[in-house]
């Protein structure tokens, strides 16, 4: 996230949100769409550029549209939200 540009207290308070973790099963279509699109875009890149590094894919890949934000990338929706809690904090 820091990355992305969003501010060290927004990264604090998301860590310790998820500082307790729950795995299960989605019933959502939608979640696993958007979750099966950026894993083959993630594998498509890597297999032509087998030497990129991680952070670069990571950048493009929170660069890509999904349908589950609204055609929002994840970076845009991240920063969005920083926004939003910072204000509300």
């Amino acid at each position: 996230m820091k990355g992305v540009g969003v501010a060290d207290s927004f990264i604090e308070g998301e860590l310790d949100e998820m500082s307790q973790i729950r795995i299960a099963a989605t019933l959502s279509r939608r979640v696993l769409r958007s979750l099966n699109e950026l894993s083959f875009l993630s594998r498509d890149l890597l297999n032509r550029q087998p030497q990129m590094d991680l952070v670069i894919l990571a950048a493009g890949v929170a660069e890509t549209p999904c349908s589950l934000l609204e055609y929002q990338s994840p970076r845009s929706m991240t920063l969005a939200l920083s926004r939003n809690r910072s204000r509300d904090a």
